[in-house]
């Protein structure tokens, strides 16, 4: 069977349709955060996912997007903060270490942050270096060595074991999919 690796990330105004939602991502559903999801699916039930999202979304408020990761990169996701899980055996596919030297590319970045004060203090560091994309997901695309600064500078901020920043590589600008934006966003 033909797998893909998506990240699927939402910002959805009414609680009714976020659960529906994330009832429809649980059967693939990784590993994550509260509205991230790391999803491992095959082609066909994919088709199938999009044509059952479509209808919970409200276009006009809500926010859905979906990055399309390369299998040889299962190792494209990297959780340099991460908050304690009994889900080791479910997170094999993410690597907590970051390269030496981090290659240029698109990068997509998304953090849960436990404390306000820190949740502040981290927004402010990631709106410096990329666009923000949804709420606690943002978009960066140029050179390795400044999301290295970042993600450098997000370690002296977030805490270990109650935070979680998570760093996904994507293979290209074309593997982000907008499915549902309130407000236009041209990135590239």
């Amino acid at each position: 069977m033909n797998y893909q690796y998506l990240v699927c990330a939402y910002d959805i105004t009414d609680s009714a349709r976020r659960r529906r939602l994330r009832t429809l991502l649980l059967p693939w559903r990784v590993d994550g955060q509260l509205s991230v999801h790391e999803l491992l699916i095959d082609h066909a039930h994919y088709n199938q996912l999009l044509k059952s999202i479509k209808p919970v979304l409200d276009y006009q408020n809500d926010s859905l997007l979906i990055c399309h990761l390369s299998l040889q990169g299962l190792g494209a996701v990297y959780q340099p903060i991460a908050k304690q899980t009994e889900k080791l055996l479910f997170n094999s596919h993410i690597s907590q270490s970051m390269p030496v030297k981090m290659r240029d590319g698109v990068f997509v970045l998304s953090y849960d942050i436990a404390d306000i004060k820190r949740l502040n203090k981290v927004y402010k560091l990631v709106i410096r270096y990329m666009i923000q994309l949804q709420r606690s997901v943002y978009l960066y695309q140029g050179a390795g060595q400044r999301i290295q600064e970042l993600i450098d500078q997000l370690i002296q901020v977030a805490v270990a074991g109650e935070d979680d920043v998570r760093l996904y590589l994507l293979p290209d600008a074309e593997a982000l999919q907008f499915v549902a934006e309130p407000v236009p966003i041209s990135v590239f």
